[in-house]
Formats: C-alpha cells, sequence, structure tokens
C-alpha cells in the first residue's frame, strides 16, 4: 500500500512545544494531512510513555494504534483512510560530547520495534544522564555509544542522525559536526543506513557531497505542534509494517521507498548564512568574502546549511548520483490561502477556506500533490490552482531563512495577484452562472483536460464538461494546427496555456517534420523548462531523439551567450553568477557611503531602473557603464565592483547578450541562425529587455509562438 510517514515529531515535553500536543491531535492532524505512519517522539521520557502504553495499543506489526479514534475537530469531515493511522515509537536524543579535541552536538532519531526494547533503552539513558527533565534528553554521550547502546537494546533498533546540515545541532553541521557521518559513529558507522537531510536543505543539495550516496536520504517534520506535521515527510509503497519500513530504508526504492516530501530548502531558518541581530543575510559566497563576519558589528556570521554543503561538497550542482530517489517539494495550505486572501496562515478567513478545501477535495498533501487543478480551479477559484500548479513545477519567489529566521515562499511576484485577481472576473466565471460572460470571452478561454474525481459539486463538474467536451477544445485545435508565421495566444491563469504550447511543439515535430532542433522554447523557471522539455522528449518520434529543442529560460539563454562571447564583453575569464538575493548584500561591499536601507533599496530596484534607462534612450546598450553611472553612484559603484571580480547579476544575464547582439551583427546573425521556431511561455511577463533580445533573435521568415 501507498503511504505517507513522517516519524521525528515531539511531545508536550519538550522543549518549546505546543502543550496541546497529544495523541488525539495528533491523529486528528495525521487525517487532516494525509499522514498515515507517525512517529510518537519522546518515548525515553516517563510520563510521556505512559501516555504512549494509555492511549495506544501495540500490534503484531511492530507499530501501534489509538486505543480509541478521536473524533474530526469541529468542523472537519474525515475520510476512509483516517482507519489506517499507525504510530511509530521514536525519540530525539541530543548528544553532547567531546571528540577529536572540539565539542560536538549532534542530535540523532531513535526507532523502536517495540515497547519492551523501548524501555530497556530508556533505562539505560536514565543510568548515564537525566532523562527526566526534557523530552529530548541533554546526555553527555558519545553518538557512537549512543548508537551500542541502543542496538543492545534491540538489534531491529534504527538510529538516523537528524538534520544532519544543522549549523549548531548535527552531525554534519558547521558549528560543532563531523566532516563525515563516518567520522561520527566509527566502527558503528555500517549500522547507519539513512540519514535526515533537514528544513534547511533538500536531496540536491546532499547530491554534492557523494559520500552521502550510501545512505538512504529521509525527511520528517520535526514538529514542535500537530498542525506542523507533515511539512516535510517520506513517501513508501510498501505494507504498513516497522519492519517492512525499514527494509524500504535500508534497501530504497526496490524494497518500496519512493522518496520525500521537502521544504523548499529557502524556507529553512538555516538556508543561508548570516547575522539577525544586524539584518545581514548572505550567500556562501560573500560570506567568505567577509571571512565569515557581520560587516556591521564584526562578529561571526552564522554559516548556514548552504556554506556547509559547498564546504563538504566534492560535485558540482545538478549533478544526479545513480542512487537518487524522487522528491516533490511542498508548501502548507494554509501559507498559500494566506497569500491569496491577503490575511496570516491563522486567520479565521484562512482557517475557513482551509476546512472547506480539506472537506471538498481531501487531505491536504492529496490537494497539493496530485488533486487535478480543475477540481482546484472548481472548489477555490483560478488563483488557487495557478498557486498550486506553480508549487508543483517549482516556480516560486524565495527570500532564504538565515541564522534562525524561517525564509518566505510565495507563489506570485509583488503586484502580480492585484494584475491576476482582475483576470479572474473573467476566467473564473461558472457556466451555469454566467454563460453570457464566459461565451462573449471564450477564445481568450483554452481549459485544461479534464479529470474524473470527487469534488463539491456534482452539477457544476457537469455543466463543465458539457461546456468543453473532449480532450481539445477547438480553440486549442486553431492554436495548436495554425499556418501562420506569428501566434498570439490570450488566456487567463490555469486554462492549459502551457500544455497547448507543449502541443504545438509536437505537431510542428510529428506532423509538419520540423527538425526539434531548430526549436527555442522559453519559459520563466527552471522546473517550468525541465517539465516543458521532458513533455517534448516523451512526444519525439525514436528516430529523433538525438535531436531536441532547446527549452531554457530568459537569464539561461543570456548565460549562453555570455559564456560563449564573454572575452567579447571585456571579461578575462568566464563569469560567475551572484545569486538574486545576494545583490543586495554586495552592494554594501561594493559602495562604502549611504545607508542600508538605501542601499537594498538601490539593489532590489537596479533591473527596473536598467530596464526604463535602456526604454529612454537605446544607445545606451552601446555604453553600459554611462547606464549604471546614469542610475546612481551606488550602482556606478557596484558596477565597477562586479565587472573587476568577475561577476554578474540576474540583469547582466539579459542586458551583457543584448548589448552583444545589438552591437554586433555577425553575433546577431550567428544566433538567428540557430533556431527557426521561437516559442515564448508567459509572454505578458516579458520586460523591455527580454523583448528586445526577442526581437533580435526573431529575424525574417522565423516563426513565433507567444502564449500569455
Amino acid at each position: 500500500m501507498a503511504f505517507i510517514a513522517d516519524i521525528h515529531i515531539h511531545s508536550p515535553y519538550s522543549r518549546a512545544t505546543s502543550k496541546s500536543l497529544n495523541f488525539e491531535t495528533l491523529y486528528q492532524w495525521g487525517c487532516i494531512k494525509g499522514i498515515s505512519l507517525i512517529g510518537t517522539g519522546d518515548f525515553t521520557h516517563p510520563a510521556w510513555m505512559e501516555e504512549i502504553k494509555k492511549k495506544l495499543v501495540s500490534g503484531s506489526d511492530g507499530l501501534l494504534r489509538p486505543t480509541q479514534p478521536p473524533p474530526p475537530p469541529e468542523g472537519y469531515r474525515f475520510g476512509d483512510g483516517c482507519n489506517t493511522i499507525r504510530f511509530m515509537l521514536t525519540a530525539e536524543i541530543s548528544n553532547i560530547y567531546k571528540s577529536g579535541g572540539k565539542t560536538r552536538k549532534v542530535h540523532n532519531l531513535i526507532c523502536m520495534p517495540d515497547i519492551d526494547s523501548a524501555e530497556r533503552f530508556s533505562s539505560a539513558l536514565d543510568r548515564i544522564g537525566n532523562i527526566h527533565s526534557d523530552g529530548r534528553p541533554i546526555l553527555g554521550l558519545d553518538s557512537r555509544d549512543l548508537l551500542e547502546i541502543m542496538l543492545e537494546s534491540s538489534p531491529h533498533a534504527v538510529l538516523i542522525p537528524a538534520h544532519i546540515w544543522t549549523p549548531w545541532f548535527s552531525v554534519l553541521g558547521s558549528k560543532s559536526g563531523f566532516d563525515s557521518i563516518e567520522e561520527c559513529y566509527r566502527d558503528l558507522s555500517s549500522h547507519i543506513f539513512a540519514a535526515e537531510t533537514g528544513l534547511s536543505s533538500d536531496p540536491p543539495m546532499n547530491w554534492r557531497v557523494s559520500s552521502l550516496d550510501r545512505y538512504t536520504l529521509v525527511s520528517n517534520s520535526d514538529a514542535h505542534s500537530a498542525s506542523k506535521l507533515g511539512r516535510e515527510a517520506n513517501c513508501f509503497d510498501c505494507d504498513l509494517t516497522y519492519d517492512a519500513v525499514m527494509d524500504a530504508l535500508r534497501t530504497g526504492q526496490d524494497a518500496g521507498y519512493r522518496g520525500t516530501l521537502e521544504f523548499f530548502p529557502q524556507e529553512g531558518k538555516y538556508h543561508y548564512d548570516g547575522h539577525r541581530k544586524c539584518d545581514i543575510c548572505f550567500a556562501p559566497q560573500q560570506s567568505k568574502t567577509h571571512n565569515g563576519r557581520c560587516p556591521v558589528c564584526g562578529g561571526k556570521l552564522t554559516l548556514g546549511v548552504m556554506y556547509r554543503v559547498e564546504e563538504l561538497a566534492d560535485r558540482d550542482e545538478g549533478i544526479r548520483p545513480p542512487s537518487a530517489l524522487p522528491f516533490t517539494h511542498v508548501l502548507s495550505l494554509d501559507s498559500v490561502l494566506s497569500e491569496l486572501i491577503g490575511t496570516g496562515p491563522s486567520s479565521k478567513k484562512v482557517q475557513r477556506e482551509y476546512r472547506r478545501l480539506i472537506n471538498c477535495l481531501g487531505p491536504e498533501l492529496e490537494i497539493l500533490l496530485t488533486v487535478p487543478l480543475e477540481d482546484v480551479r472548481r472548489n477555490y477559484s483560478s488563483l488557487l490552482e495557478e498557486a498550486v500548479s506553480r508549487l508543483r513545477n517549482g516556480a516560486i519567489e524565495a527570500v532564504p531563512g538565515y541564522d534562525g529566521e524561517f525564509g518566505k515562499i510565495k507563489a506570485f511576484r509583488e503586484n502580480e495577484l492585484d494584475q491576476l485577481k482582475g483576470q479572474e472576473v473573467l476566467f473564473d466565471s461558472a457556466p451555469n452562472k454566467n454563460a453570457a460572460s464566459l461565451k462573449r470571452h471564450k477564445k481568450a478561454a483554452i481549459p485544461e483536460t479534464r479529470e474524473k474525481s470527487g469534488t463539491c459539486s456534482e452539477s457544476e463538474s457537469a455543466d463543465i464538461a458539457t461546456e468543453y467536451p473532449g480532450d481539445i477544445n477547438s480553440d486549442q485545435e486553431e492554436a495548436i494546427h495554425g499556418s501562420q508565421y506569428h501566434i498570439m495566444v490570450i488566456a487567463g491563469p490555469g486554462t492549459g496555456k502551457t500544455r497547448t504550447l507543449v502541443e504545438r511543439i509536437g505537431h510542428l515535430i510529428q506532423d509538419k517534420s520540423v527538425n526539434p532542433s531548430s526549436i527555442l522554447a522559453v519559459t520563466f523557471s527552471n522546473r517550468a523548462s525541465q517539465e516543458i522539455g521532458q513533455r517534448i522528449e516523451s512526444m519525439l518520434p525514436a528516430p529523433r531523439r538525438d535531436l531536441t529543442p532547446t527549452v531554457t529560460t530568459f537569464h539561461k539563454l543570456g548565460f549562453l551567450i555570455v559564456k560563449e562571447h564573454f572575452a567579447a564583453l571585456g571579461f578575462r575569464r568566464e563569469p560567475v553568477i551572484l545569486a538574486e538575493q545576494e545583490t543586495a548584500g554586495f552592494f554594501s561591499r561594493a559602495a562604502q557611503s549611504g545607508t542600508k536601507k538605501e542601499l537594498s533599496t538601490t539593489a532590489a530596484s537596479l533591473e527596473k531602473l536598467v530596464v526604463l534607462s535602456i526604454e529612454n534612450n537605446p544607445g545606451l546598450l552601446s555604453d553600459i557603464p554611462r547606464l549604471y553611472s546614469q542610475a546612481g553612484p551606488v550602482a556606478e559603484q557596484y558596477y565597477v565592483h562586479k565587472k573587476a571580480h568577475h561577476l554578474l547579476d540576474f540583469t547582466d544575464l539579459l542586458l551583457l547578450p543584448l548589448s552583444l547582439l545589438a552591437n554586433n551583427p555577425e553575433y546577431r546573425d550567428r544566433y538567428a541562425a540557430r533556431w527557426d521556431y521561437f516559442f515564448v511561455d508567459e509572454f505578458q511577463d516579458i520586460n523591455a529587455l527580454q523583448y528586445r533580445l526577442l526581437r533580435l533573435l526573431v529575424t525574417g521568415d522565423k516563426h513565433l509562438f507567444v502564449i500569455g
């Protein structure tokens, strides 16, 4: 059976946890979230163990189930999935000890197959330190010795190093960790087969360290309140038993482990480096430039997970080891609703809509991951449909967390929601309520394929099926098979725009025998370009699999041009890209005058200033230093500092290629000749630089298809 598990949580006896955290609320939130296997957390605490024995009953499967399942919370309805919820005996131990001349602080997750083994383990720890004062006991015990005590308690018990990258308390943390898992557990390290990535990292970050290839990567919420259950979790397709779960973790995909559900790592509170008191947030390269010191107060920066990964990495980004398993990023549904509604996640408005969606569409994780987008739209709005679609594709806006401060993840760019809410009136009009309005604007609305699934209103489902019968409607057919050289498709959010673009490319290759390598498709996110590329590749006939379209983003296209001609752009070596979040910090290093607020404001608005300058005076494309000087003294210093250090920001990835092609006809002709068919997704979002770059490439008898 397929199920989701979250086995690293806490009890009300741990520090900084909710006092309403109990097995009743854990069961209820397991139903709400769609999680079938939940850790007990804190079984070493005597009072919590009494709760375990009182409220849960052991089974022959090595798991526990509630003696009396609680009813749903007020306002909720539960489905049949709640009948399968089980608990696993788990506890987190904080080990603080000296090793190798350094104080080590490592958190370890312990999993036990039965209560007798758990109590033997707890008794052994009770003789070493105090397990009564905190649900997560702090012991002066070497992690290797903890592992030995655990194995003596039960050969079936499992130790998983917890949140392995967290700076302060983890096996690989920058403050008190080791350089490898083997170094920590020494002669017993062969008993470790899984490692928990933590909220501030995701699998691709861990793939960069080859020594982690032998460990199965797991993710758990480390929840301190029941509502945080499932913010990270694990996916299984095996028997719901202790032995089957551990065998799946030990063996991997062949035994039924299907990978992880992940925080967007930028949201984790230790993703980047920084000093919260001074409002300093740095990417690793910035921290190295400052020798790990805060530029405001001179104190040491808290070096985050990304820094530590860079420190231990022996692979480049993007390399996927053969043992790598699937993963999916998730963002809590109440956070998404909060962004749409404009109030906090715990507000009455958000929680009312959250309950309604759970009751209509099922558990939260199903809504985020698998419920057809059309059902999301039908039961809420096209805006939520668009938000969920973006989350599934990884097309998010992120402000990284640092030094204990959680990051921020949003589905929409600044001011974008206001624009989309204006469109929502047009494209969300239900046929049975406003048929005249819908018919009048039907050519602009391209509905996606309808999938059969349960919703709150079966009659509404029937109305929509009548309005848009079949797989592809006539408007989509017209866009896909049109013979014009230039085609613009206008459609609202969630109306199948991207699908239409992909089908158009497939039509050209399959029916028109167009060479796939003569096609360039541009999107606005890496994840979207990857997904579109994969969908196109699956449509290619076998003889043409070696010829593929170029599917990329505007910024990656610009970087391709910069890499191929960096010398012509005045660089002595291939430049390095500054992360988007690094710009404000780099301004601070480049300019020695002005307040931090002024510098940050200038940095954040730099691209707008550049775009405006180019719109007003296209001649500045031949004199970029003057372009920056017109943007102000801070921008001018920033440009000089960037050039001296061979660095690029996101503006440069558009500005420099545009300047090169606009001022050098031989380069422009070379790139224009590379592609004959141009596609642009989300065309409404392109700015003046992107538009001018497109105009330089689409010349003569080139084909252009834009949708937005």
